[in-house]
């Protein structure tokens, strides 16, 4: 359990407060971009990193624009997350298997989540915590729609959180940030009251049969007060 994830409604300021807090020197959030840059400079000799420095823009292109090196370190940290979690081929498979796009959809989110994830562990310094704005904890309810996994049989096969933090508002306040942020029309308020509850399910479950340290807030004033207020909360868990 060396990660942290967030999680919580649609609309509630997860990725706003997640930008924030990485800032953090013990709080490494750079997947999968800032990964995969540590990593190459990792394997190259000096020359790659005085040309980096010289040329920023170009390495940012050849890095992290679909060149062959970010597609190398994404396929490596595949291979090398099933070979830590080999009963993650069971969950793969079911969906490979399975008919429909959404299916098709859901084990693509699910494998490029592996990849943040094996990219962000292997990057990370040891001080450092990896902390993912979208982990396995987001894909839970969906997967036990979709499949024949319940929550603990996905939550034994996959890297479990040291922390999540839930991250919650108002059904309003959601609506409201969800439709300026994606230019949408307002979600219906059923739809954002079934997603809160099943986040709370989510979390009830961690909790009780995972013994997972839960974070929670209600984002209700501005971001930088959140972040306080979820910062103060994790130094009662881990040093930061």
């Amino acid at each position: 359990m060396s990660h942290i994830e967030f999680t919580g409604p649609p609309g509630s300021g997860k990725s706003a407060i997640h930008r924030k807090l990485i800032e953090d020197q013990h709080l490494f959030g750079g997947v999968p971009e800032g990964a995969i840059k540590r990593l190459f400079f990792k394997e190259r000799s000096w020359k790659n990193r005085f040309l980096y420095y010289i040329m920023p823009s170009f390495f940012e292109y050849v890095l992290c624009e679909g060149r062959p090196s970010k597609y190398r370190l994404e396929d490596r940290a595949f291979l090398q997350f099933v070979d830590e979690y080999p009963e993650f081929f069971r969950i793969s498979l079911e969906l490979m298997e399975r008919k429909g796009d959404r299916r098709k959809e859901l084990y693509r989110k699910l494998k490029y989540t592996t990849e943040k994830y094996q990219l962000g562990v292997s990057a990370k310094k040891e001080e450092e915590y990896l902390v993912m704005d979208e982990g396995f904890c987001k894909k839970a309810p969906a997967l036990v729609k979709y499949t024949n996994f319940s929550l603990g049989d996905y939550f034994r096969v996959v890297p479990l959180p040291k922390v999540v933090i839930h991250i919650d508002a108002p059904v309003e306040l959601c609506q409201s940030r969800q439709s300026e942020r994606d230019r949408i029309v307002k979600p219906e308020i059923k739809r954002l009251e079934k997603s809160r509850e099943t986040w709370f399910e989510v979390m009830d479950f961690l909790k009780s049969d995972f013994g997972t340290s839960v974070v929670s807030i209600e984002n209700t004033d501005t971001i930088e007060s959140a972040v306080s207020s979820v910062r103060e909360k994790l130094k009662k868990i881990i040093e930061i």
